[in-house]
């Protein structure tokens, strides 16, 4: 082999290599300044956009859904409409954060923020990013996720909120799994329990992604006059003498 050859080699493997790593470092490419997309602006007067891990967001039509990763771009993230067919989409965008400090939560929580909008392809469609304020458009879940278990789980935060999510391993290591919320009110100091619900489910009913709306729906729906704190617990379970507590968290309003 000849240097000129040995040098041509050279140059293509440096190339591949170039083209490969830029590729990787990304999801979706991004769009461009006139392509309909999916905005969602941060400002300081709601969650800063570097508390932000990431972004999801869910495009259904009928039976088919799409999911397709946000990309973040200087104060907004955009999800670009690239590879969906025209029409118009039911669009449920989740926002990951890291841990989010606040004068009630000094140690911190991480969260999970959920907001479902229509969207045409036809033209862009803004929306102004999480405040994790009680009355935001976006409603707020405690995320957490175990890495002993490989098991990812997020939870409403507020009272008449049922949602909860998660992801468990094709092979579980208990059989059921235990959610507890509690909701507080406080009078003379003293804290007293305005509602409360459990439920334990079969782990093996649960593999891999699933969303909950009902099991906490009378939960969700039974009135109090007044609230200012909570508490959520995740467990897993097989018998009372044999669990492991995952997550628990006490929080105010």
């Amino acid at each position: 082999m000849n240097t000129c050859t040995r040098i041509n080699y050279s140059f293509l493997l440096l190339l591949l290599v170039s083209l490969f790593s830029s590729c990787a470092k990304r999801d979706e490419p991004s769009p461009s300044a006139n392509e309909n997309q999916l905005i969602v602006s941060f400002s300081s007067a709601g969650i800063a956009i570097g508390s932000v891990d990431s972004m999801i967001t869910y495009f259904t039509s009928g039976a088919d859904t799409i999911r397709k990763k946000g990309v973040k771009i200087g104060a907004f993230y955009s999800v670009p409409f690239t590879g969906l067919p025209a029409g118009t989409y039911q669009a449920l965008s989740k926002i990951y954060t890291s841990q989010l400090k606040t004068t009630a939560d000094t140690a911190g929580s991480q969260y999970m923020f959920r907001y479902s909008t229509s969207i045409v392809t036809t033209s862009t469609t803004s929306l102004t990013g999480p405040t994790n304020k009680i009355y935001d458009q976006w409603s707020p879940s405690l995320y957490f996720y175990d890495k002993t278990y490989n098991i990812t789980f997020a939870v409403a935060k507020t009272p008449g909120d049922p949602y909860f999510e998660i992801n468990m391993p094709t092979t579980p290591a208990y059989k059921y799994f235990y959610i507890g919320r509690n909701v507080y009110t406080t009078s003379d100091s003293v804290k007293y329990v305005a509602k409360f619900a459990n439920v334990v489910l079969k782990t093996a009913d649960y593999k891999g992604f699933h969303v909950n709306q009902t099991a906490f729906s009378t939960f969700a729906t039974t009135t109090i006059s007044a609230y200012d704190a909570a508490d959520v617990t995740f467990q897993l379970y097989n018998s009372s003498s044999d669990y492991k507590v995952l997550f628990t968290k006490a929080y105010k309003f």
